[in-house]
């Protein structure tokens, strides 16, 4: 590996140190000097222009402040992971072309409005990659509907469930193409309907299963997360279950005889890539945990080949595409009654003002009026929904 110079030693450093994420999965909260090294050695070079791929990856000083606001921690290791993917745009432009960015829904049987706003990072992500290497490509976008996994672990309605996904995968294309057009080729959207069950039926996850109930055995706190998860939803008994599917759709590849992600709009199946970076809310820093847990056991599995990952937690504390108890403005609610994104904006609660919907909502709301505002189209929100429930009839549930 060709050495680095001083010079390009001092733009990683100043790329991390720099960086506005903190780290969740380790002692320290900010990016260390261990890791800096770690960093160091695994890039072959570091230019101008890789220290500015750098900096949008680790929402560094030199992106803009709107974009920075998306996300809040990284892991440690997804850090050098990512590093060197970077190093090696001077030698292949196109190199992004093999990193693939995971934002995972889980199975719904009502899909609120905010789901919109999930979204939004991996889109703003690769705008701004797209910014710095303009004739270069730009990872692949892929959105994945948990549905089948969300039907045992739930026991959600399956027709319901697909029927909820659907409406929204159609928004969501709508609301690409018009907000974001300039990543639009770049996104595909695979919905669980056979791939969790064709995992479930193999001997390799029953045996991941089995592992993974082992080892949270001596994890205490992290089995009681993952239970106390799956009391909220009725199905504490599937918690486990659902954790140990994790892996199989986040660190790696499955051989596609076994089990695959549907396209949902029929186009090409999930490509082979080189790094996965997912990006997740909140509670997505425990699944990580327990995926770390059996990693080492899922990387043996003939079928699965396991790849480099990067995890980012966004800006979210509740999954959007989780319905709160009250309290939530649901897509199919906004598709016949728009006005209502108008009242689930934020309220002033300082000046005694409150609202009927929750604080999730409303900062939701606010995040994708921004992303609109932020666009290059003309048309906000309202006039959005508005003329896509006009032209659209059929795909509004009643």
């Amino acid at each position: 590996m060709e050495l680095l110079t001083k010079k390009e030693k001092n733009r990683i450093s100043c790329s991390l140190n720099q960086s506005q994420l903190g780290l969740f999965d380790t002692q320290d909260k900010k990016i260390s000097k261990e890791i800096t090294e770690n960093v160091i050695n695994s890039m072959e070079k570091c230019t101008p222009n890789i220290k500015s791929t750098l900096d949008v990856f680790l929402c560094g000083a030199t992106t803009n402040e709107y974009y920075r606001k998306f996300f809040s921690t990284i892991d440690s290791d997804g850090i050098a992971n990512i590093s060197k993917v970077c190093s090696q745009l001077e030698n292949n432009k196109n190199i992004l072309n093999k990193v693939s960015i995971r934002t995972v829904f889980g199975g719904t049987n009502a899909m609120p409005f905010r789901a919109l706003s999930y979204l939004l990072p991996a889109l703003n992500m690769c705008e701004e990659l797209k910014k710095i290497n303009k004739d270069a490509d730009i990872p692949n976008i892929e959105f994945l509907f948990m549905n089948g996994a969300g039907i045992m672990a739930n026991a959600l309605d399956p027709y319901k469930a697909e029927q909820t996904t659907a409406q929204f995968i159609n928004v969501a294309k709508k609301y690409i193409e018009e907000y974001h057009p300039l990543v639009k080729d770049n996104v595909n959207f695979y919905v669980d309907r056979t791939f969790s069950q064709s995992i479930m039926k193999t001997q390799e996850y029953e045996q991941i299963h089995k592992i993974l109930e082992k080892k949270l055995g001596i994890e205490e706190q992290l089995k009681s997360e993952l239970l106390d998860m799956g009391k909220r939803r009725n199905a504490a008994q599937n918690s486990i279950k659902y954790g140990a599917l994790h892996a199989f759709s986040q660190d790696g590849v499955v051989n596609h005889k076994i089990a695959k992600m549907s396209n949902f709009f029929g186009g090409e199946e999930q490509k082979d890539c080189e790094i996965i970076i997912s990006i997740g809310a909140k509670p997505e820093e425990k699944f990580f945990k327990v995926r770390k847990l059996v990693a080492e056991e899922v990387s043996k599995i003939e079928y699965f080949k396991t790849k480099q990952t990067v995890q980012y937690i966004a800006n979210i504390n509740v999954p959007p595409y989780s319905p709160l108890g009250d309290g939530e403005l649901y897509l199919q609610d906004a598709l016949k009654n728009p006005s209502l994104i108008l009242k689930a904006r934020k309220v002033d609660r300082k000046n005694g003002e409150f609202g009927e919907y929750q604080v999730p909502v409303q900062k939701a709301i606010e995040m994708i009026i921004k992303d609109v505002d932020y666009s290059q189209s003309n048309k906000d929100i309202f006039d959005f929904i508005q003329e896509f429930s006009k032209t659209n009839q059929n795909q509004i549930i009643k």
